[in-house]
């Protein structure tokens, strides 16, 4: 009797072990062939009035009840029911941290406002929904285990590929105490999160955005600064045109090579470090 109870716990162990590793086989294969340019087309957080308007319209298929707050659960819902977006759905972290970020920086309108995203915060978790997705991507293919952590090791083997999202390590160790920033041993998703949107990792593969969450806000602080800087440059205070021609920051193959050609001569030395400007 004991050997067939052990028999029959050994073969209901063995397949969930299968279950699990076909799951995260799937889930790999799954994000391989993530379609970036219709995931860019689902979350229009772009400042244009084409995409103010379908923002409106899909604000409102998040919003069931007409109370012009968003809680976690209806954003999930919207990415799955409204967006169809299933690959983004599957990222709980992703999500989690894209709404925590909207609600961090948008101005209080109301005493929950700390636990909802408003209006005036969803072009923001629209856009970070997009940043945040790209880094689960990368964190879960340096997730060796599948575990949602990354150990020490697998830090180590994955230089590679961090080298070719942005970040060149010299150190692993070091790095990976920079990254661990709770001390606990393993690096978590929000604290890789942090670190990456902090050295722009870039998945190369991915569908270019046109900003990060880092340099955007709809705060009426931000609107007023922005239509300042507008009337200076009218006056002909400030060539804002002129300046942004020549500071390439967009996340364009084009503006990328004129980066690469601008850190060149930044670097005359070939050191893979710019040198302190005196």
């Amino acid at each position: 009797m004991f050997h067939k109870a052990k028999a029959k716990a050994d073969a209901d162990a063995k397949a969930k072990a299968e279950a699990e590793a076909k799951a995260q086989a799937d889930k790999k294969r799954k994000q391989s062939g993530i379609n970036w340019e219709a995931i860019k087309e689902k979350l229009p957080y772009e400042r244009t009035k084409e995409q103010k308007e379908k923002r409106q319209k899909m604000f409102k298929g998040f919003d069931p009840n007409g109370n012009g707050y968003l809680s976690l659960a209806e954003v999930q819902k919207g990415l799955r029911d409204v967006l169809q977006l299933d690959d983004v759905f599957d990222c709980k972290p992703a999500i989690f941290s894209a709404f925590k970020a909207a609600r961090e920086k948008g101005k209080a309108k109301s005493s929950v406002s700390g636990d909802y995203v408003e209006w005036h915060e969803f072009r923001y978790l629209l856009l970070c929904l997009r940043e945040y997705f790209e880094f689960h991507v990368m964190f879960d293919r340096a997730d060796k285990n599948d575990d949602d952590r990354i150990d020490l090791k697998e830090f180590e083997r994955s230089v590679d590929l961090l080298h070719k999202w942005g970040v060149k390590i010299d150190d692993p160790e070091k790095s990976f105490k920079e990254v661990d920033t709770n001390n606990g041993g393993k690096i978590l998703f929000s604290e890789f999160a942090a670190w990456a949107l902090k050295h722009s990792l870039d998945l190369e593969e991915d569908y270019d955005s046109e900003e990060k969450p880092a340099t955007s806000t709809e705060t009426k602080e931000g609107v007023a600064k922005s239509e300042a800087e507008k009337g200076e440059a009218k006056k002909g205070a400030i060539d804002w045109k002129e300046i942004n021609a020549k500071l390439p920051f967009e996340r364009t193959k084009q503006q990328k090579e004129l980066r690469k050609q601008l850190f060149n001569k930044f670097d005359p030395n070939n050191t893979g470090y710019a040198i302190n400007i005196q």
